[in-house]
């Protein structure tokens, strides 16, 4: 690793230049398969940009979907350019340069088609935390929209529209958790309060985001979506989360039996669940969901508790 994340997010326009030199240098050299996920990102990035001529128009000088190392990015790219309600490749759309042209768009579906395959290959093998824990939401996804397709209250068009859908958005999921987490030597983090370690991980990172946000994805499949809130930062969510668990057990203590966080924020309110676990290597709480309250249940924990303000527009119940 050559720059970590939080030095690359941090730098301004004018602070590129030496970056993307000691990357090209990579990249020239056929080395970029040493670099972190956030490098890779970052390069790519940038790399698409670069023009042959002065003017920046015509091709772009690299064509990245045929560069090996920048196939993630391509797909992920891709998914942010025609998902909308379904991956649509038939309507205009737009990148940074305007209206995308109609052979780009072609190219972009062909390859499209072709890495998808590669990813439900990936997430099939179950190998590695990130392809075991992904498997294991999409199959839960997978199984609710077949259940609702079978009830036909979707069509089958809808179906399978949704489910090529389902795959590009946990693939959008993954790559975000893995920029957070591929230039860490330990998959997590972790904090020690009131003498217990409480850990953020991948599981918790996929879990609440497939969960919990993308409406496109979890529209009628009868769980709760959470807010766009200030004090979460869906690109820093497990620090997010574990600052949350740090302010509310400064007022309200941890013991082993705890098994929920109250939260209002900004008026809403949200329940952070947790769990101990002790094994092999690891004992402390996981943090398993965070969600805003829509069930009376989880309204109903709320009822006697002792409110207090642990940030601004924050308030722990206990």
């Amino acid at each position: 690793m050559i720059y970590s994340r939080s030095y690359l997010n941090s730098l301004k326009i004018e602070d590129l230049k030496v970056p993307l030199q000691r990357y090209f240098h990579k990249f020239l050299n056929g080395e970029l398969e040493k670099l972190k996920m956030h490098e890779k990102d970052f390069f790519f990035q940038n790399l698409k940009l670069f023009y042959n001529n002065e003017s920046c128009k015509g091709r772009p000088a690299y064509d990245l979907r045929k560069i090996k190392e920048a196939k993630e990015y391509c797909f992920y790219s891709i998914i942010l350019t025609y998902a909308n309600e379904y991956i649509d490749f038939d309507t205009p759309n737009y990148g940074y340069k305007g209206k995308i042209p109609a052979n780009e768009v072609r190219k972009d579906k062909r390859f499209f088609y072709e890495y998808i395959n590669t990813w439900k290959n990936q997430v099939n093998s179950k190998k590695g935390s990130y392809f075991s824990q992904i498997e294991v939401e999409l199959k839960r996804k997978l199984k609710a929209l077949l259940s609702a397709a079978q009830a036909q209250t979707i069509t089958k068009k809808e179906y399978d529209r949704k489910v090529t859908l389902f795959w590009a958005i946990f693939f959008h999921i993954y790559y975000k958790v893995k920029i957070y987490f591929d230039e860490k030597k330990a998959k997590f983090e972790e904090l020690k309060i009131s003498g217990y370690n409480i850990r953020f991980d991948i599981y918790s990172y996929i879990h609440i985001l497939s969960r919990h946000y993308y409406p496109s994805m979890n529209d009628g499949m009868g769980v709760s979506f959470n807010s766009k809130q200030k004090a979460i930062n869906l690109d820093e969510l497990p620090t997010c989360i574990l600052s949350l668990v740090d302010k509310h057990t400064k007022v309200s203590g941890l013991s082993i039996h705890t098994e929920f966080l109250l939260y209002e924020i900004e008026g809403e309110k949200y329940i952070l669940w947790i769990k101990y676990i002790s094994q092999t290597g690891f004992s402390g709480f996981q943090v398993r969901s965070f969600y805003k309250c829509e069930s009376q249940l989880d309204f109903d924990k709320f009822i006697g508790k002792t409110k207090a303000q642990i940030e601004k527009n924050i308030f722990a119940y206990y």
